[in-house]
């Protein structure tokens, strides 16, 4: 009997494996949860001696709940309306409080990948206000390497690229034959569900549904004006000027600094 339960299970294991590989080759579109980590390096004021103790209150690094809804035709990469967990919530309050001093920037709300056209159109956030920045997709000089590993039950291949200092690592599926990824990588064979930077996650694939109906949930963000990169560059450094000279709040620009790595 013991065997029987056992062959059973086995095969049923087997044909679920199966089942869900098939599911993976045939998907017409799906939905892809991710975190997204951003880390921090804050500076050092030896001129203030409650600042070291400051510092030490706030976390190295924080995460976003992502989605990247996709079909054959295009993809949605967002926020997440899945709920904050606590604790993460009370460390962004804390680098909130921080960034209060630092000059104001730009951050990106959504990215929209057309795979027929090539076009990207990216929605971001800059001092109130919401701007449209339409691209063409950059061609990315992934070499692809042998290294492999399983995330969430599938096996991905390793490609890596270099960005000035920086090694750019992602790790896709070709069970999953859809050229997109989170953010703005993209351009292999196969669903990324996973990027490194210089050997640290940055993003991380957490569910992967293929049966997710994404019927009229993948549109072009609207919301904001249109600009170019260069229009909205200049844009950016005018309201950093305008942000320095009014003293920034409190009267202290540039008296606090942090790098912020997102990617």
């Amino acid at each position: 009997m013991k065997k029987n339960i056992i062959s059973l299970f086995a095969s049923a294991f087997f044909l679920s494996s199966i089942t869900s590989h098939v599911l993976a080759q045939n998907a017409k579109g799906g939905k892809v949860e991710y975190e997204q980590f951003n880390y921090f390096v804050f500076e050092e004021r030896p001129e203030i001696p409650e600042w070291k103790e400051f510092i030490k209150t706030l976390p190295g690094q924080t995460k976003d709940n992502m989605v990247l809804l996709f079909d054959q035709n295009a993809a949605l990469y967002k926020q997440s309306s899945k709920p904050e967990d606590a604790m993460d919530a009370r460390m962004k309050k804390g680098i909130a409080q921080y960034e209060a001093f630092l000059a104001p920037k730009p951050m990106t709300r959504m990215t929209y990948h057309d795979f027929k056209t090539g076009e990207l159109i990216d929605q971001l956030s800059f001092m109130s206000r919401f701007f449209i920045l339409e691209s063409k997709v950059k061609a990315r000089p992934w070499k692809i390497g042998v290294k492999q590993v399983e995330i969430l039950g599938y096996t991905c291949r390793e490609a890596a690229y270099k960005n000035g200092d920086e090694t750019i690592t992602a790790w896709f599926t070709t069970d999953i034959p859809i050229s997109a990824g989170p953010a703005e990588y993209e351009g292999l064979p196969g669903l990324i569900l996973a990027v490194e930077v210089n050997g640290r996650n940055a993003i991380l694939a957490t569910n992967v549904d293929l049966t997710f109906q994404v019927e009229g949930e993948i549109t072009k963000p609207k919301e904001g004006q249109k600009v170019k990169g260069k229009q909205f560059d200049a844009i950016v450094q005018e309201k950093i000027k305008e942000w320095t000279a009014s003293g920034g709040p409190q009267g202290t620009p540039g008296r606090s600094k942090m790098t912020r790595l997102m990617f």
